[in-house]
């Protein structure tokens, strides 16, 4: 099929649509994660008691990378998972925790996911279980 200067201005034309329409698709999409992400942030921000915070607020995004980190590769490293909640003394460190991992990426395609979705994706019943464990030794209260 030859390509003469009309078909050449309707593929050009349609291939400016289609960029058009995919990059409002991705904006769209940026903007929803966002908001479901304030949403939670801020819904965990109103349980946690700043005064009962045993690290600085940059310290549990670090120990929230580190828990990404162990769970976003081939395999879990789940010593890595429990030393991480094993550091939270109480209930507002466990929720600081869960509100700095935030939502992240579950491998790209399956949209983003809170800390709980991740080890309900990532961990067995038995390492979930193991984790419960030890928050109710620290006489938090809550579980996965």
């Amino acid at each position: 099929m030859k390509f003469d200067k009309m078909n050449q201005a309707t593929l050009i034309k349609a291939a400016f649509v289609l960029l058009v329409v995919v990059s409002l698709y991705f904006l769209i999409r940026k903007a929803i994660r966002t908001a479901k992400t304030d949403l939670y942030g801020n819904a965990l921000g109103n349980e946690i008691q700043p005064n009962e915070l045993s690290y600085p607020l940059n310290q549990y995004v670090a120990l929230a990378d580190k828990i990404h980190d162990a769970m976003a590769y081939l395999g879990t490293d789940n010593s890595a998972v429990t030393g991480i909640i094993s550091k939270m003394q109480n209930l507002s460190d466990l929720l600081q925790l869960i509100k700095a991992f935030g939502a992240r990426p579950y491998y790209g395609w399956w949209g983003d996911k809170t800390l709980q979705q991740w080890f309900q994706l990532e961990l067995s019943a038995k390492e979930t279980a193991d984790i419960n464990e030890v928050l109710k030794n620290k006489n938090i209260n809550f579980s996965f």
